[in-house]
């Protein structure tokens, strides 16, 4: 469904969340003054210059222009959506997301795809527990009954219709087909999509079922079948068992994600809680990003046989664009006649998580397959070997990490590193974070013929240092400052702090949807006075004066300019005498 959050709870989450310490769990942060101090987790740099305000609430980095609020950090840092970060600072913060639907027939036909898919899940459980022979099944799989009540399991008994006829009715049947649980025929009859099957429900990371995996159990084709795409269930973007693990696990550092339902459960079973399935498919990058949003070790365990060595290297070039430092991806490959689920039935728990602790780094992985495509025997085969291998790379973030990986591509091909480096690597670039932190040009202060844009960034400036400062602008001083500064971004400041004085810098980024305003204020915010609040209030005074000034010869230029092509009223003589002796007076003082 297509929903808003209310402004106020947007405001409430940020409020109620501190900066500094939604950044220090992913960047080492420096205390250096008034601000927090960093290397730039979004560019390569030597010398820190990513600073984190705690009194603003924002952080900014004067290399490569990277800006926003708490929100904008994990959006930009842990490739979170926008409702993705305000869920996950709403549930530190302990805050119940209230909603806006703006469609109140599509919220209503979501709730009702929820309860039908709740009520299918019940019916399925019910089912198996009244199926002596689908109980038998999965106690020879090695399951009990504590494992298929933690994952709901159930069963669609072999009849065409025994779903649609215990929870259906004429008013749910379009939900029914809609949730992917039914489908017609040439009759226009409603059918079961599951039938004689063993059950899983897949949940979302909030724990609602949104869709259903289902397996054979004889020789029947296909031996699993997933839910079809619908508006709550996306395949390649969810995990078989992340919700379980997670609640297993509240305080989860690492995921073993394996290919199979069956896999997961045989895993948690033996005492390994932190398994995930990717839905008997081959992973995808939302997956992996999904993961990387939880834990920073991610181990990828596939069979041994060419089937699962193809699959783990389309995991490890997924992962490539998503590494930095302090992310850790392994793989685990299994002999060619195991998968999860068997091994761990014959081995135990904790001799497979021994074989886990043993699995191998991506790094290994990545040269050991590369080489078993290009072996390094002549010059040809090397020069190949470094192209391809520097392809991949490239897309690699730029850090420590990447250098790295370059250093060890320089000794398979015995090579001098800094040589290989100009040879291969791209000619430095600005970073490429997300949108939300586009780097725009740097500020232009010459661009007025009455220098009114530095006068006015200096005062945003002040503005956004201390924004009770904004309460000494009222009456004829404010109107005659906006007259000519309207539409302008401090007419736009000023406003809404004269009644908000209490925003911080990072609240008030949330209420600009332009990225050139939310750049400017960030930049703006960012410069720092060493002065007390006495002398940010003289300075902030007199920027004010000096705006009004301009803003009087704005004036009289327009009168003179009037004057000189056809002859001016009464009322504006008047005005341009009441302009020109203001402006004495003021210029005398």
């Amino acid at each position: 469904m297509n929903q808003r959050l209310p402004n106020e709870f947007i405001q409430e989450v940020l409020s109620r969340t501190d900066i500094v310490e939604i950044i220090r769990t992913k960047v080492n942060l420096t205390h250096r003054g008034d601000n927090y101090l960093a290397r730039c987790p979004f560019h390569e740099e030597k010398t820190p210059s990513f600073n984190v305000s705690q009194s603003k609430q924002f952080y900014y980095c004067f290399g490569c222009s990277a800006h926003g609020n708490a929100i904008g950090f994990l959006m930009a840092f842990d490739h979170f959506d926008f409702r993705e970060a305000i869920d996950y600072l709403a549930g530190l913060a302990g805050l119940t997301i209230p909603t806006e639907p703006i469609d109140p027939e599509e919220a209503n036909k979501q709730k009702i795809l929820y309860q039908v898919l709740t009520d299918a899940s019940q019916y399925y459980k019910n089912c198996l527990s009244h199926h002596p022979q689908a109980i038998e099944y999965l106690k020879s799989r090695g399951l009990n009954g504590v494992t298929a009540k933690n994952f709901s399991l159930g069963l669609a008994p072999a009849g065409w219709q025994g779903l649609q006829q215990s929870i259906g009715t004429k008013e749910l049947n379009n939900a029914l087909i809609e949730a992917g649980l039914c489908i017609t025929k040439k009759d226009d009859q409603l059918y079961d999509r599951f039938r004689n099957r063993i059950i899983f429900p897949i949940r979302n990371i909030q724990g609602k079922i949104i869709g259903f995996g289902g397996r054979t159990m004889g020789d029947d084709q296909p031996k699993y079948l997933n839910s079809p795409e619908t508006p709550l269930f996306h395949k390649g973007s969810e995990l078989y068992g992340l919700y379980e693990a997670r609640q297993h696990c509240p305080k989860l550092t690492k995921l073993v994600v394996v290919e199979g339902y069956m896999d997961v459960l045989a895993l948690h079973q033996q005492g390994i809680l932190y398994a995930a399935a990717t839905l008997g498919t081959a992973i995808t990058s939302k997956q992996v990003q999904k993961c990387l949003r939880y834990v920073n070790h991610c181990i990828f365990c596939f069979d041994g046989d060419r089937a699962g060595k193809q699959a783990a290297w389309k995991a490890l070039i997924i992962a490539l664009p998503l590494l930095r430092e302090g992310v850790h991806i392994d793989f685990l490959f299994l002999p060619d006649t195991e998968d999860p689920d068997s091994l761990v039935r014959k081995i135990g728990g904790p001799a497979f998580s021994q074989l886990l602790e043993q699995s191998l780094p991506l790094p290994e992985v990545f040269f050991r397959e590369l080489k078993a495509q290009f072996p390094l025997t002549t010059l040809a085969d090397k020069a190949q070997f470094g192209q391809q291998a520097a392809q991949y790379l490239n897309q690699m973030p730029q850090g420590l990490f990447q250098q790295l990986m370059y250093n060890r591509l320089a000794e398979e091909i015995k090579m001098d590193p800094a040589t290989l480096n100009k040879i291969l690597q791209p000619t430095a670039t600005a970073p490429k974070p997300s949108p939300i932190i586009k780097p725009l040009p740097a500020l232009k202060t010459q661009n007025s013929k009455h220098q009114l844009r530095p006068l006015m960034h200096t005062a945003i400036s002040l503005l956004l240092n201390q924004p009770k400062l904004a309460q000494l602008i009222s009456g004829q001083r404010e109107i005659a400052i906006l007259a000519f500064a309207e539409n302008s971004l401090f007419a736009k400041i000023l406003g809404v702090l004269q009644q908000h004085p209490e925003l911080t810098v990072g609240e008030l980024l949330v209420r600009s949807e332009d990225t050139t305003e939310q750049r400017i204020i960030s930049e703006l915010a960012a410069r720092t006075f060493e002065l007390s609040p006495e002398e940010l209030k003289a300075e902030f005074l007199g920027v004010i004066n000096m705006l009004e000034q301009q803003a009087q010869k704005q004036n009289i230029e327009q009168l003179v300019e009037k004057a000189k092509k056809t002859e001016l009223n009464l009322e504006e003589k008047r005005k341009l005498q009441t302009l020109l002796t203001k402006l004495k007076k003021d210029v005398d003082h």
